[in-house]
């Protein structure tokens, strides 16, 4: 099985946006003459990490959910093949070919 699929990836490019974003805020008064100007580009990357923070969680949502219904799948396929064993078992046809 392969573990990976479910680790989710965007929180590492949530990681990265947050990063250029808060880089982003330190350079904001360098070389400006508006507070105007500043305050509304620190808005604009406040807004975007917001946004990207929501887009991961929601992507994040749905591998779990994926998971879960492959995990559901899975337990059904099993219990299947166990009432199909003890069937076989029960009517002493399950004898196994060697």
């Amino acid at each position: 099985m392969n573990r990976t699929a479910v680790t989710p990836r965007r929180p590492l490019t949530v990681t990265a946006a947050l990063a250029l974003a808060f880089g982003s805020l330190g350079a904001l008064g360098c070389g400006s003459d508006s507070e105007e100007e500043a305050r509304e580009q620190a808005e604009q990357i406040q807004e975007d990490v917001r946004q990207a923070v929501q887009e991961a969680q929601q992507g994040s949502q749905k591998q779990i959910e994926r998971a879960e219904e492959k995990a559901q799948q899975a337990q059904e396929e099993i219990d299947e093949a166990l009432e199909d064993a003890q069937e076989e078992a029960e009517d002493g046809s399950g004898t196994p070919s060697y």
